[in-house]
């Protein structure tokens, strides 16, 4: 099966020792493995085309993963999905007080979106960019407008 392919028997061990060392970080994050050829349903819904394909799942989110296939490169995606911290909503003037606060100092990117937010295409956009740049001196934080304009 698709199983012996040489790029899956190459990346076996390498992610072995990313599932190993994952347990152990601050937040662990757990790494599995499906076998496409039993799981065809599995693999049909995750749009799995190709051998191996790693998929990360960020907030119950498929997508896929494009980083390194180092143990280490994998463990260094996984750190930074586990550090990552989601924009904060913002429902009231305590909210943005709370994150200005918790932002200490750093600029506060404030979205603003149409409901319903997490659909909007937008507002997939300024999640990924609050993700990619994970890590650096900027906060995020987000409100929605319950009033559409005409």
């Amino acid at each position: 099966g698709r199983s012996l392919c040489g790029h899956c028997k190459e990346l076996a061990p390498k992610w072995a020792e990313a599932a190993a060392k994952s347990k152990k970080l601050d937040t662990p994050v757990p790494l599995a493995k499906l076998d496409a050829d039993a799981h065809g349903d599995l693999a049909g819904r995750f749009g799995v085309s190709g051998y191996p394909t790693l998929k990360l799942f960020r907030n119950g989110v498929a997508e896929d993963y494009s980083g390194g296939r180092e143990a280490d490169q994998i463990v260094a995606a996984l750190q930074k999905i586990a550090s990552f911290v989601p924009p904060s909503q913002i429902k009231s003037d305590d909210d943005l007080a709370a994150a200005l606060k918790a932002s200490a100092g750093k600029p506060l990117v404030l979205g603003l979106f149409r409901q319903p937010v997490k659909a909007s295409s937008a507002y997939k956009a300024f999640d990924k960019l609050a993700y990619e740049t994970a890590g650096q001196q900027v906060a995020y934080a987000w409100s929605g407008s319950h009033n559409a304009p005409p």
